[in-house]
Parts: C-alpha cells; structure tokens; sequence
C-alpha cells in the first residue's frame, strides 16, 4: 500500500497536557507583555494629568485673595466671607487629600488612580466655576452695597442742614443680623453637604443614564429651593435637609450598581488583554471592541464568545505546527533533505507543506493541515505547467512509491513517541492513478541551493589546488 497515505493525527493525552501547559506559559508571558504596555500607556496619561490638578490647585489658591481683602476692610466679620472661606477650604483639602501615586501598579489600580484623577479635576473645575466664582461675586456684590451705604452715611453727617430725624429714616447698617447671619451660614453648610454627597453621583460613570438623569433632577430641583429667596432660610434649609435624607435612603441603590459595573469594566478589561494577547500569538489584526454601561453585559458575552473561536484556532495551529515540526524532525532524522517548505493559507484551512527529497526525480510530499488531516506523498518533480507522465516516468514513479512503503511504518511509530498517533489511516495502493507531479520553479530550492554551494566550494578547491 504505496500510493498516498491519508490519515488524522491525534495528540496522545500526556502530549496534549504538555502543549496546554506550555501555551499558558506562552500566554501568560505575553498577557504580561500585554499589561505593561498598557500600563505604560496609563502611566503617560496620568503624568499629563498632573499639571491641570496642580493649575486647579493654583488657581484655587489665588481666587478671591483680593476680594476677602477688600471684604474684610469694608465689612469686618461677615459670614459670606467665612462661606466663601470655607468652600475654597474643602475644595483644596480634597486635591491634597489625594495620594500622589497609585498603591499597586496592577490594570484595576492604575485604572482607578486615572479615573479618580480625571474625576477630581473635572469636579473641582466645576465646584470653582458653579460654587466658588458665585460666592465671590456674592460677596462683590456685598461690598459694593456697603461702599454704597457708607457713602449715603458720608453725605448725610456733611449735609448739617437736614434734621435728625432725616437720617434716622435710612438704614445705615447692612441687611444681615445677627439671626440672619447665622441661617445663611447653616443655609450655605448645608448646602455644600448635599453637593458634596450628590454631585460625585452625578459624574459617575458606572451609573445607568436613567439614574444620573433621576439624581440631576433630583438636584436641579434643590438647588431652584436654594436660589429661591421668596422663603425664608429656615424654609430652604429645612427642604434641602428633606431632599438630603431622602436621597440618602436610595443612595445603597446606587452604590450596589456603581460596584456591579466597576466590578463588570474590570472583567471586560481582564478580558480585553487576554483577546489582544491571543491576537498578537495569531498574528491577526485586533479589532476594536468598545464599553459602555448601557451594553456592558452583551460586549463582555460578546468578547468571551471572540476569545473562545482564537483560543481554538491557537490551538488548532499549535498542534499543526507541531505535527509539522514532528514530522520534519523524524524525515531528516531519516537521511531525507528538505526540498521546500511552504504554508498556504485558504479561506477554510491553513497547510503547513514540506517537501523531502526522494532522489534526483522525486519528493515526498508531507502535508498537515490545521482540519486534522495528514497526507503523505510521493510525488515527481516538475519546472513548469502540469502534463502527463511518460510510462518510463510512471514506472519510476511507482518503483520509488514502494521504496517508501518500507520506511511509512518507521515515520509512524516515531510520531507516537513524540506523542502523534496516526487515527483514520486511508493507504492508497500503489497506482499509476496517483502518479502526479510538483512544479518547483516558482519555490525556494533547498536542495540545489545545498548543491550549487558544493559545486561552489568544490571549484574554489580546485582553484587553490593549481595557484
């Protein structure tokens, strides 16, 4: 039985252990590779970030040096002073509070440095354009009345001609009492208390849109009660604390989803280097695969389902090449010379080809596929376009398919010991029907490239030999 040898080769068990073991460590190898160019990546990002919290910082710190000045020559105590006092307090003590270096340099930390980061920045612009730059402005506002009232005070102690009882009428003192100095104090704390607890909420980004769009009405509506001086403060304070505890009874809702989707961006990240680890082994392009809250659950479905289909094909190519490499090792272990050696790609399978030499005429063709199918072949040699054999190549042909009937059995009991076994066996008699030819005028020939660097060598010889 000479003619093609057709069979499924099988990794043995303890083979199959050792090449998942071995691709693991490969694997693993190149998820850390993987890891710490993305982590390098973040590290970039984070030193740019820097420098806008540190001019935050600045800015902060040089806001309303002038105006406090101002007020407090003008007005002496005055509690708009100790409010504006206070926010511009809390706002820095927030950007110092925060660690100047991530914990552990793994993805889920770094990555939570980098958002907490951008989150800081991006609230502490807020809290100075919406709560800062307002109570300054209050306060000018504050101060310009005052100047105002002194003034009037001025002009009235200059005019002799008008009675006491003239000046008496105009209210030289500013409209803040004791009492009422007091409740836009405890107004404005309480005030900053819900912004401190609901705004971090409202920039989150693991919260569903219906959420944040419920906690920013949520907010909207109190800070319309706070603006509202038609009611009183007592009134105002007492809604806010209303809305405040309110929103405390619901705020374990969000904080369990808030940890479902931090919990869910960590796994799809884990997720995403694992895929781009296992394109980088394929040498495929890697296509990209978006997150977002909204579709978080199908993408992460979606991404095991892509890493399931490349860790298969990883596989599938490993265990060829490997049969290849086997293959090739046993062949040359043998005396037989690699002629050429070729992969083909088609849209349904991968061939890793070798090409032994088999005498001046013929080649043993060794095919191994990624479907499982392993073909051996002799085969005749062409230089150029198909035709028919001569029936004095036909019968060299099948003289030279009975010269490897011999060796078949040696190859396969080889392969076992590397751990193949041949499954599926399908020996075509020898046949003048699978007489065929190779054409090698368009490969890499091994084998003459070996002879024309002997003839080479042989003349360089000779030329030494009669110098």
């Amino acid at each position: 039985m000479s003619g093609p040898k057709y069979s499924r080769p099988r990794l043995t068990a303890a083979q199959r252990r050792r090449q998942e073991e071995e691709r693991k460590r490969r694997m693993e190898e190149e998820r850390r590779r993987q890891e710490e160019r993305k982590l390098k990546e973040m590290d970039q990002k984070i030193e740019k970030l820097y420098p806008k919290l540190n001019n935050m910082k600045q800015t902060i710190e040089g806001f309303g040096v002038s105006a406090i000045d101002e007020a407090r020559h003008v007005l002496g105590e005055h509690p708009v002073i100790d409010s504006f006092l206070t926010k511009k307090q809390q706002s820095l003590s927030k950007i110092n509070r925060f660690p100047s270096k991530y914990e552990k340099r793994t993805l889920p930390a770094v990555q939570a440095y980098q958002k907490n980061l951008e989150q800081l920045i991006s609230t502490s612009r807020q809290y100075f354009e919406n709560e800062l730059a307002l109570t300054c402005e209050e306060l000018q506002s504050i101060i310009k009345e005052k100047k105002v009232i002194d003034a009037e005070k001025s002009f009235i102690n200059r005019s002799r001609h008008l009675e006491i009882k003239s000046q008496t009428n105009i209210d030289l003192s500013l409209s803040h009492s004791k009492d009422d100095e007091s409740e836009t104090l405890l107004l404005q704390q309480q005030w900053d208390l819900f912004n401190e607890l609901i705004l971090p909420y409202i920039e989150s980004n693991y919260l569903q849109k219906k959420n944040i769009e419920e906690i920013k009405a949520l907010y909207s509506r109190t800070e319309s009660i706070f603006k509202d001086e038609k009611w009183d403060k007592k009134y105002r304070y007492a809604q806010i604390d209303q809305r405040l505890k309110a929103f405390l009874t619901t705020k374990s809702k969000y904080d369990r989803e808030i940890g479902v989707f931090n919990q869910l961006e960590q796994e799809f990240e884990f997720l995403l280097i694992s895929y781009q680890t296992l394109c980088e082994m394929l040498d495929k392009e890697t296509v990209k695969h978006p997150f977002s809250i909204q579709d978080g659950p199908s993408q992460v479905e979606a991404l095991k389902e892509d890493i399931s289909t490349l860790e298969k094909q990883l596989r599938e190519k490993e265990e060829t090449e490997y049969i290849a490499n086997s293959v090739n090792e046993i062949m040359t272990s043998l005396g037989y010379e690699v002629v050429s050696s070729d992969i083909m790609q088609t849209p349904k399978r991968r061939v890793v080809q070798q090409l032994y030499d088999f005498g001046e005429d013929s080649v043993i063709n060794v095919s191994a596929s990624d479907d499982g199918s392993l073909l051996f072949q002799v085969a005749g040699i062409s230089e150029g376009p198909k035709r028919e054999a001569s029936s004095l190549e036909k019968v060299r042909m099948m003289e030279n398919m009975e010269k490897f009937c011999e060796k078949y059995p040696v190859i396969r009991e080889k392969l076992l010991t590397k751990g193949i076994e041949l499954t599926n066996e399908d020996l075509k008699p020898t046949c003048e029907e699978y007489v065929s030819f190779i054409d090698l005028s368009k490969r890499k020939n091994v084998r003459r490239a070996n002879q024309k660097k002997q003839v080479n060598q042989k003349g360089d010889l000779h030329k030494k030999m009669f110098e």
